[in-house]
């Protein structure tokens, strides 16, 4: 098997109806296949597309395993009333109900490590291949956001007890968030990589992020030109409407 039949096979699919991120997981999973990357996840509720992509990557030879994401916990503690922990996450894994995770990967090794990384954020962003620093932004990202959130909810809405803002969060009540995110400015500097690149990668020339890019740019390339200048167009369409 070929890295261009490979590719041919996943025209057939759309992983992701934004064309930056189809093309991306195609890429990713063409990472896998030629050893640049340990390990391949896409979570949805299309139970469909899952087996299909499935099937195209054992036909390459390549193990496949569905799993589900379990609830990971901070890690630290959010500076928020601990009941609104418990109600945040219940209000966030509505949006999962029905979600499936495909994992993709070459060596059976790899296998024994994904139940216990999918429960630890750390560990799971390192076996993605993601570095460090970027991992560590991340995971204290996800505490501030929940922080930032209930800040946010008490400061606009005045709830006097638990049961108004479980009502508030059933409400999907808007709540503004002024919280650097770092998407957009990786999707322009670094269109090739598959995290989300931190403060300091973005800062620096020669980062781990700016290395994976160079390295996942050369992996497109030797897909086809085509596919290099797609995600290239992909990335500034995307970049073009957040603006």
């Amino acid at each position: 098997m070929s890295i261009s039949r490979f590719y041919t096979d996943l025209l057939s699919v759309k992983i992701d109806k934004i064309t930056f991120e189809d093309l991306k997981n195609k890429l990713a999973l063409i990472a896998v296949y030629v050893g640049e990357k340990d390990v391949f996840l896409y979570e949805t509720n299309n139970s469909k597309l899952l087996k299909k992509l499935g099937k195209i990557s054992r036909r390459h030879n390549l193990q496949t395993a569905i799993t589900k994401f379990p609830l990971r916990p901070y890690v630290r503690e959010p500076k928020v009333p601990k009941f609104f922990v418990t109600d945040f996450l219940e209000y966030s894994l509505r949006y999962r109900v029905g979600h499936s995770a495909l994992c993709v990967y070459k060596n059976n090794s790899i296998r024994e490590k994904i139940g216990d990384c999918l429960a630890n954020e750390r560990k799971l962003g390192i076996l993605l291949g993601y570095p460090t620093c970027c991992v560590e932004e991340y995971v204290e990202r996800k505490v501030r956001m929940i922080e930032v959130f209930y800040d946010g909810l008490v400061k606009k809405y005045r709830p006097k007890s638990r049961e108004e803002i479980k009502q508030l969060l059933d409400a999907d009540a808007e709540v503004p968030i002024e919280l650097s995110d770092n998407v957009d400015k990786t999707w322009r500097q670094l269109p090739f990589v598959f995290h989300t690149a931190c403060k300091a990668c973005l800062s620096m020339e020669s980062s781990a992020s700016s290395m994976l890019n160079l390295r996942y740019e050369k992996l497109a390339l030797s897909v086809s030109k085509h596919f290099h200048n797609e995600i290239l167009n992909a990335a500034s369409a995307l970049c073009t409407r957040v603006i």
